[in-house]
C-alpha cells in the first residue's frame, strides 16, 4: 500500500478475500512488508527495556553481602546528609544574623543622625535666644517699670486708709 493507502477495516482474513475486495498483488505486497518492518523494529524495542533493567539488577548486586555492612553504610550516608543538612542551616542562620546587624547599624546610625540635629537645632534655638534678649532689652525695661508703678500706686492706696 502507498503513502496515500489506508489499511481496510475490517482487514481481509486472507489473500483471496483481499484480491476479493478489490487489492491488487502489488497493495498485499506493500501491506506485508510494512506489517513486517514494525515486527523486525519491535524485537530491538523489547531488548531495550531488557538492557534497562540490568543496571536495576546490578544495584541489586551491590546489595549483596553482610547486612550489618549495608546498616553501617547506611548510617554513614544519613550522617553525612545530616551534615550537609546542618551546615546548610548554619550558613543561613549566619546570613541571616549578618543582614540583622547591618539592618540594627543603619537603625543606629539613622538614630544618631536624628539625634544629633536635635542637639543642633537646640543649640542653635539657645543661641538665638540669647542674642534675642540683647535685642529686646530696652522693650522688657519699660514693662517692667509699669508693672512697678502701679504696685507704688497701690501701695500707697494701701496705706492711706489705715491713716
Amino acid at each position: 500500500m502507498g503513502a496515500g493507502a489506508s489499511v481496510p477495516s475490517p482487514l481481509p482474513e486472507s489473500e483471496e478475500a483481499a484480491k476479493a475486495a478489490g487489492f491488487t498483488e502489488e497493495q498485499i505486497a506493500a501491506y506485508k512488508a510494512e506489517q513486517a518492518a514494525p515486527a523486525e523494529e519491535a524485537p530491538a524495542e523489547e531488548a531495550a527495556p531488557a538492557e534497562e533493567a540490568a543496571p536495576a539488577e546490578e544495584a541489586a548486586v551491590v546489595l549483596e553481602g553482610d547486612p550489618a555492612d549495608h546498616d553501617k553504610a547506611a548510617t554513614l550516608l544519613q550522617n553525612k546528609q545530616r551534615q550537609k543538612a546542618a551546615t546548610a542551616k548554619v550558613e543561613a542562620k549566619r546570613e541571616e544574623k549578618k543582614e540583622m546587624d547591618g539592618a540594627a547599624t543603619k537603625l543606629q546610625g539613622l538614630k544618631r543622625s536624628k539625634d544629633a540635629k536635635a542637639k543642633v537645632d537646640a543649640k542653635r534655638a539657645e543661641v538665638a535666644a540669647a542674642s534675642a534678649p540683647a535685642e529686646e532689652a530696652p522693650a522688657e525695661e519699660a514693662p517692667a517699670e509699669e508693672a512697678a508703678a502701679p504696685a507704688e500706686e497701690a501701695a500707697p492706696a494701701e496705706e492711706a486708709p489705715a491713716e
